[in-house]
């Protein structure tokens, strides 16, 4: 999970940077300039990484349930 959730961060990052890069290069404003801009790229990362927080709080439940109903298992076959 840790190698999923490490690429998943890298990946978002260098996407977001490179259309930051894209958007300079086509407008020619920085993105001090451009206020909304940086207001939606700051609203999208705070987006993403609590929907991957979500994703991960939900993969730990059902390894708790996993767990769970292999210690069930095994305790009905003992």
């Amino acid at each position: 999970m840790v190698k999923y959730w490490f690429q998943s961060i890298i990946s978002y990052a260098s996407l977001a940077v490179s259309l930051c890069l894209i958007a300079w290069a086509i407008s020619g404003v920085a993105m001090d300039d451009a206020g909304s801009i940086r207001w939606i790229l700051t609203v999208f990362t705070f987006g993403y990484l609590v929907l991957l927080s979500i994703v991960n709080l939900i993969r730990f439940f059902v390894w708790i349930a996993e767990r769970s109903d292999a210690k069930k298992k095994d305790a009905e076959n003992k």
